[in-house]
């Protein structure tokens, strides 16, 4: 008898993509419909400081969003789920900040570049029904 091969996990690129696409779908769902201008403006955001760190991951300025930031506050963390993204995305919360976790960064950093794309395609839906209202 042979037993079966081991099962591979999942890697945590693999984990961290899964759960931005989570994240977003989660978003979408909750303020689609109710708030799509909110919506907008909160991925907009999200895609800048995601783009941000994915295109200069080792610049300080782009590893820490302070939670008390007028522009994150009211673009980002107003919105439910928001910032279930940033987590998704490596982002550890602290009491004063969102920071960027050094061993995401190391190892999984380039995979922000897949969620960026995810948060693309979600912010062109929106756009799409925001310029087009029913």
């Amino acid at each position: 008898f042979r037993s079966a091969p081991p099962m591979r996990s999942a890697s945590f690129a693999e984990v961290s993509q899964e759960a931005v696409s989570a994240s977003l779908v989660a978003l979408r769902k909750l303020h689609l419909e109710a708030k799509p201008t909110e919506l907008m403006t909160c991925l907009r955001a999200l895609k800048a400081y995601i783009g941000n760190l994915a295109s200069k991951p080792k610049e300080p300025k782009f590893q820490r969003i302070k939670k008390d930031n007028a522009a994150f506050s009211s673009r980002v963390s107003c919105l439910e789920g928001a910032t279930d993204v940033l987590r998704a995305c490596g982002f550890k919360e602290l009491e004063d900040a969102w920071v960027a976790d050094p061993d995401f960064m190391k190892s999984k950093g380039p995979a922000l570049f897949d969620a960026l794309a995810k948060v693309d395609v979600l912010l062109n839906q929106v756009e799409a029904k925001v310029s087009v209202p029913s």
